[in-house]
C-alpha cells in the first residue's frame, strides 16, 4: 500500500493535476482512474495497429497485386480447362504488362 507521499509523487510524475490536500483514498481512486485510462488508451492503439496489420495481411501482399490472375487458373483443373495465365496465354501476359504500366504511370503522377 502506497503512502500519501508516494501517491502524490506518482500523480505528479504522470502530470495529473489534483488537490494535494485531498484524502489518501481520493488520491488512490484518482491514480486507479489514471492507470485505467492509460491502459484503455494503449488497448485502443493496439486495436488500431492490429486492424491495419489485418487489413494488410488479408490479401497476402502490401500495395498492389503483382499477379491479378486468379489462383484457380494455376491449378491442375485450371490448366486442363485452358484457363489463361500470363505464362501460357499471350493476351493474359499483355493484360498483366498493361496493368503494370498503368500502375507505374499512376505512381509517377502521384510523385509529381
Amino acid at each position: 500500500m502506497a503512502t500519501k507521499r508516494e501517491l502524490d509523487a506518482e500523480l505528479r510524475r504522470r502530470g495529473v493535476r489534483f488537490n494535494p490536500r485531498a484524502p489518501k483514498t481520493e488520491l488512490e481512486d484518482l491514480l486507479r482512474a489514471v492507470k485505467a485510462a492509460e491502459v484503455a488508451e494503449v488497448e485502443q492503439g493496439n486495436t488500431e495497429v492490429q486492424a491495419a496489420v489485418d487489413e494488410a495481411s488479408e490479401p497476402g501482399y502490401v500495395g498492389y497485386n503483382p499477379d491479378p490472375t486468379p489462383n484457380d487458373h494455376y491449378t491442375l483443373s485450371g490448366v486442363v480447362d485452358g484457363l489463361p495465365t500470363p505464362e501460357s496465354d499471350r493476351e493474359a501476359a499483355q493484360a498483366v504488362t498493361d496493368e503494370a504500366a498503368r500502375r507505374a504511370a499512376e505512381l509517377r503522377h502521384e510523385e509529381e
